[in-house]
């Protein structure tokens, strides 16, 4: 059977409406990836400005006795701090 012209528009037009719901898929795609890569760097900041502040923390009681019940929090937060761009 021979397309009509009135079936080829209805078919544009699902063409059409598929093609916007997968632009608003992709739209959206992107969104999230933004902000999880946002989210990222904040995180990354965060962190090297919480290690940044650590340092001289850690350093002054990495000079005194470490006792047992803190020893592993603060080996912790030492390993932390030695981490970079994580």
């Amino acid at each position: 059977m021979k397309p009509t012209m009135a079936s080829l528009q209805a078919e544009l037009k699902a063409i059409k409406r598929e093609l916007a719901a997968m632009t608003k898929k992709r739209d959206e795609a992107l969104a999230i990836r933004d902000a999880s890569i946002r989210f990222y760097d904040e995180t990354k900041e965060n962190h090297e400005r919480l290690r940044s502040h650590l340092r001289p923390v850690l350093a002054y009681f990495g000079q005194q006795r470490i006792g047992d019940a803190v020893r592993a929090d603060f080996q912790a937060l030492v390993t932390f701090c030695e981490r970079t761009g994580r």
